[in-house]
């Protein structure tokens, strides 16, 4: 099998599960579950994925690093209100686009340090934080050129990303 196969053979599992953990979440969802869903043997379900926790935490990557990819095609010459309005399509068309995949990322978030290693736990937060600096960017440069009332730029970046995140309920 070449590489390209095995991506493609990887990414079909991780479909499959995160269409039964937006059913039965991730609690609710077992290896074997997966293997059936995805017709493959259990073995090779772990042949490609050592455990559970490496699915979700692949889908939580993929689901920022989708976001963060869509957040830099803005060009630099936007301005702030442009940028907001930016980030609000490009989060809100992804997860119009990836509904089962949102959902379980915001549904399971708050729980990966229980299913997680703490570096993937980590790498999930640290993808997470760049929103955030994202976001208070945009706001401080609103502020500074006269665009936003001043505001405290984390507030600010933590009221647009709970609105938009909430989107996927």
């Amino acid at each position: 099998m070449t590489t390209k196969q095995a991506q493609g053979r990887k990414a079909e599992i991780l479909e499959f599960a995160t269409h039964l953990f937006s059913v039965r979440g991730f609690h609710g969802t077992r290896m074997d579950d997966v293997a059936e869903a995805s017709s493959l043997n259990k073995a090779t379900v772990y042949h490609y994925y050592e455990s559970k926790a490496e699915l979700l935490f692949d889908l939580c990557v993929a689901a920022l690093d989708d976001v963060l990819a869509k957040l830099r095609t803005a060009g630099p010459d936007l301005s702030a209100a442009q940028a907001l309005e930016h980030y609000i399509v490009s989060v809100l068309s992804l997860i119009a686009d990836t509904p089962e995949r949102s959902l379980v990322y915001f549904q399971e978030s708050p729980f990966l340090d229980e299913w997680l290693s703490g570096e993937q736990v980590s790498k999930v937060r640290d993808l997470e934080r760049s929103f955030e600096l994202h976001l208070r960017g945009i706001a401080e440069r609103g502020v500074k050129d006269g665009t936003f009332r001043h505001f405290d730029p984390r507030l600010v970046a933590l009221a647009v990303s709970g609105m938009t995140n909430w989107f996927c309920r």
